[in-house]
């Protein structure tokens, strides 16, 4: 992913890019339907996936994160920037795509997802959060 026009996804970071390769290998033979992602950003690697899997199956995906940028105040520009790439993925998968967006601190959506019994419910978790909250 990578900044460019409108119908394709803003990755204005470029963090994920480089999970890429290994990605490739590990879900040429794995297959994901239910996603646990913590640290969602721009959702790179949440999209990586919805393409992946979302054309040919039911793709769900629950994501926590409290985008919070470094330095803006406000609305986060990577919220502003996951927003439009939500959209972008939505148009492309319509009702194969379904993502459930938790916004704030994983230390305390995590505990509400377990007591609603979602403890086992994802076929992959992803942890790419900032922890420093934990402290």
């Amino acid at each position: 992913m990578h900044v460019s026009h409108k119908n394709e996804y803003i990755d204005t970071t470029g963090f994920f890019r480089y999970n890429i390769p290994l990605w490739e290998q590990i879900f040429r033979d794995f297959s994901v339907s239910s996603y646990l992602e913590v640290g969602t950003c721009e959702g790179a690697s949440l999209f990586w996936l919805a393409n992946r899997f979302a054309p040919s199956s039911y793709f769900q995906a629950t994501i926590i994160d409290d985008w919070k940028d470094f330095h803006d105040e406000g609305e986060s520009r990577y919220f502003k920037n996951f927003k439009q790439n939500l959209e972008i993925a939505q148009s492309r998968f319509g009702r194969h795509l379904s993502i459930e967006i938790n916004r704030g601190i994983s230390k305390q959506v995590l505990p509400k997802l377990i007591a609603m019994g979602r403890s086992s419910t994802y076929d992959l978790a992803y942890i790419d959060g900032d922890y420093r909250d934990w402290e």
